[in-house]
């Protein structure tokens, strides 16, 4: 998975969230609106063309509902990938501070030994002698 669809996940999630529920207030008037024609009287071929938008209008929603849900879908693995990226980070960090430590207790076991020897060395001379 590309960065640039990382960063483009939450921006279109957000607008298909909005238009989703744009449609769903068109579809809330359009009833509204066919409720009061029903009272005052309309043909049946008027109702039926007012079913058919409402069919239009609900395939529509479903339609952004498909869409609000593989985003999210899309968002949530992104996190579980970029979760899974922090624990390696974070295990990754832990190892090298482990190494540098071995590596740094092995330094100092090395210095302490050219100390000691140094030491021997340079007294060796009185050691014998006493």
């Amino acid at each position: 998975m590309k960065l640039d669809q990382a960063i483009e996940v939450m921006p279109a999630l957000t607008k298909f969230l909005q238009q989703r529920e744009l449609a769903k207030l068109d579809r809330a008037n359009a009833l509204s609106q066919l409720q009061k024609q029903l009272h005052q009287g309309m043909t049946a071929v008027e109702m039926q063309f007012e079913l058919e938008c409402d069919r239009a209008r609900v395939q529509r929603i479903a339609a952004w509902n498909d869409q609000v849900t593989k985003l999210e879908d899309l968002r949530r693995r992104q996190l579980e990938i970029f979760h899974q990226a922090q624990q390696q980070r974070k295990i990754m960090d832990n190892l090298r501070d482990r190494q540098l430590a071995a590596y740094r207790l092995v330094q100092a076991r090395r210095e302490q030994q050219q100390m000691d020897d140094r030491f021997l060395i340079t007294h060796a001379g009185q050691f014998s002698h006493s």
